[in-house]
């Protein structure tokens, strides 16, 4: 069979934990192209029409060839939400993951606030789920109102809410109400099949990725509840007090099983995995350090009572016992190696982070480099026997390509197709239909409007700055006509607004501690903007992008100890103080391009730009963002509690920064000019 080797290169730069993350994300990419390539790799037994010596034929991998095997559990979340974002979808075997799983936490919510009537916190998280699919700007309202969610649901919805918002709560207030009023009067699982049934929460779950998966976990928990009942009829706080014991220490649970030998990718422990065989097995984190071995007193059958000495200073006898344990420890796992890779029928993906190749920590990559040179993936081993020939090796110490799915790529209809299908459907009405009352129009009230984003507010704060001796402002709304795309050739060929999104939408996914990433996400990016020029999107999106990791920023980006992109914001305006007014309803809502905390602990607020500019005009250009920097830091500092270190505008196509600092009078006046624009679109 074939034998592939991939080991993925560790940085210096990133920790343990995102080292492992990066592995799994290679691994999850990997299968995809296996499984995506026509290539034939598997072998099966052709069938006599197509074979007449009854010989073997290849076929491509299939997600069901493939199984991923683990020492431990402990860090599979990592290789779920992989493949996931992979689409991938997959089977975990044995483990704890069924009370780890979101419909268990939303059912055990919900019957929390049923049975509560002080729990905010489950009645929050029941709010949010697909029970009632509240958004978290509607639960500020109502507690903004109500001071609690139960004390909200009992009154009238606030009046900042939408229609639709607000009969969600409606809905969600009297559905509550009935299950409360059930609770004492039936069967643990029948008030559960009642919420079921009250809300459409199976339905919305068979719609989601792995939905068959969460409606079997959910058929579980019905099963569950039922068991219940057949001992403690009715007990539903007995029920609900019995999950959460579950949920909080995790008993060895598995999912529900729905396609265990379906089209699904397995993933097991190498222990669950005897005596089974697969013909794709990928074994990660090879190259994992073993745990240094416990220092409690033990007794041991030969050595005798023995106690670690103090200042790791340790007689003879616990040296003895260290060096028997050590040796018991190192037989084990290369048992379990051995074990792990002879589960593998056709094709072994053997996946390591290394920092330094030429140190291995674990033994399984010990052994791996006495046998072959793991650089080349031939064998340097010991002669083998006349006839036998060694493994095909194919090492892979490359990125595997981008993911075969945009991540939060937009789906959806075809608005404009939907829209031609009714005319043309009401093109074929024989007389006019009158529209209901209902369908009409309904007359905007401009006073009533409370939520704005910074981009809707641009128009008034172009006319409230201009000044008569200051010269003719730069619209903002057109200076993206400004942008990169002076400096490539094809200028007609791209949109300027769409060519920043591109832009912005690769800086949100790359790793800024991985230069080659640039490149991989712009040609993987580019045609999900351009699809008729994605070669010269994808070369101009490179070049600021490429500018920017080569530079000190770049190089704080990419040893920062906690980066956050594309941040949503809501922010109460005018902003609450201490010497103001209390908030009046109106809030802004936007997405701040990134926010890091560097080394020292200080938190840093960069905006790109895709303008063009120059060094000369920096300071011109970035007037026009002040104020939207200002309600950036303004949203910041009031999540963190905390001033920032900076507000800075990043210039990306000169690769210049502007940095933005606020007195007391500066903040005042800007925040009167930003309330003076929400006045006059309310009308005021």
């Amino acid at each position: 069979g074939l034998a592939a080797a991939n080991a993925a290169s560790g940085r210096p730069g990133g920790g343990v934990r995102e080292a492992r993350q990066r592995e799994a994300r290679w691994i999850a990419r990997r299968i995809a192209q296996l499984v995506d390539s026509p290539e034939g790799l598997i072998p099966e037994p052709a069938s006599a029409g197509d074979d007449e010596d009854g010989g073997q034929t290849l076929r491509p991998v299939r997600l069901g060839d493939v199984a991923i095997l683990l020492r431990a559990l402990s860090d599979v979340a990592l290789y779920e939400e992989a493949l996931r974002q992979q689409g991938i979808d997959y089977y975990l075997a044995g483990g704890h993951a069924f009370y780890a799983q979101q419909e268990v936490y939303d059912v055990l919510n919900l019957l929390r606030a049923v049975t509560s009537l002080v729990d905010e916190i489950a009645l929050a998280g029941a709010l949010r789920s697909p029970f009632f699919a509240l958004t978290d700007e509607t639960l500020y309202w109502l507690v903004k109102q109500s001071n609690s969610l139960n004390a909200a649901l009992a009154a009238d919805p606030p009046p900042q809410l939408a229609a639709p918002e607000a009969a969600k709560v409606r809905r969600a207030a009297a559905t509550i109400a009935t299950l409360r009023q059930r609770k004492d009067r039936v069967l643990a699982a029948e008030l559960l099949d009642e919420a079921l049934a009250l809300t459409g929460y199976d339905a919305v779950l068979q719609a989601e990725f792995l939905g068959s998966r969460k409606l079997a976990n959910l058929d579980k928990l019905r099963e569950q509840a039922r068991a219940l009942d057949r001992t403690s009829p009715g007990d539903v706080s007995g029920f609900v007090t019995q999950l959460s014991e579950f949920v909080a220490r995790a008993p060895k649970e598995p999912p529900a099983a729905t396609q265990t030998e379906g089209d699904v990718v397995r993933i097991m422990t190498i222990h669950n995995a005897k005596g089974l065989e697969f013909p794709v097995v990928v074994l990660p984190d090879l190259d994992r350090p073993s745990r240094p071995g416990d220092s409690h007193a033990t007794v041991h059958r030969e050595l005798g009572p023995l106690v670690p000495g103090e200042n790791r200073k340790h007689g003879l006898g616990w040296q003895l016992y260290r060096a028997l344990e050590d040796r018991q420890e190192r037989d084990e796992r290369l048992r379990l190696f051995y074990v792990a890779c002879t589960r593998a029928a056709d094709m072994l993906i053997l996946s390591g982070s290394r920092k330094n190749p030429e140190k291995p920590q674990s033994e399984a990559v010990k052994l791996l480099t006495r046998r072959y040179d793991v650089g080349s993936g031939a064998y340097a081993g010991e002669p083998l026997p006349s006839g036998m020939h060694p493994p095909q090796i194919r090492v892979i110490d490359a990125e595997p390509a981008p993911p075969r799915i945009p991540e939060g790529a937009a789906k959806g209809a075809d608005l404009l197709d939907s829209l031609a299908k009714c005319v043309s459907l009401a093109g074929k009405l024989k007389q006019p239909v009158e529209l209901p009352r209902l369908a009409q129009p309904i007359p905007r009230d401009r006073q009533a409007r409370r939520r704005f984003s910074f981009s809707q507010l641009t128009g008034e704060l172009e006319r409230a700055v201009a000044e008569p001796d200051a010269g003719e402002p730069l619209p903002l709304d057109e200076t993206a006509e400004h942008s990169l795309l002076a400096a490539i050739g094809d200028q007609s060929a791209l949109d300027p607004r769409r060519f920043g999104t591109l832009v912005h939408d690769v800086l949100e996914r790359v790793d800024f501690a991985d230069a080659s990433d640039v490149a991989a996400w712009c040609e993987f990016l580019a045609p999900v903007h351009f699809p008729g020029h994605a070669e010269v999107a994808a070369a101009s999106a490179r070049e600021p992008i490429e500018r920017l990791f080569a530079s000190a920023r770049g190089q704080q980006l990419a040893t920062a100890i906690e980066l956050r992109r594309e941040v949503e914001f809501l922010l109460p305006w005018p902003p609450v103080r201490e010497d103001a007014a209390p908030a009046t309803g109106r809030y802004l809502h936007g997405f701040i391009d990134c926010l890091y905390c560097d080394r020292a602990g200080e938190w840093h607020l960069l905006d790109y730009k895709t303008n063009r500019t120059t060094a000369a005009t920096v300071s011109q250009t970035a007037a026009h963002y002040e104020l939207q920097l200002f309600v950036y830091r303004l949203a910041c500092e009031q999540s963190l509690g905390r001033p920032l270190a900076e507000s800075t505008l990043l210039m990306l196509a000169p690769g210049v920064e502007h940095a933005f600092a606020w007195d007391e009078r500066q903040s005042q006046a800007a925040i009167a000019r930003i309330t003076a624009a929400m006045d006059a679109l309310c009308g005021h």
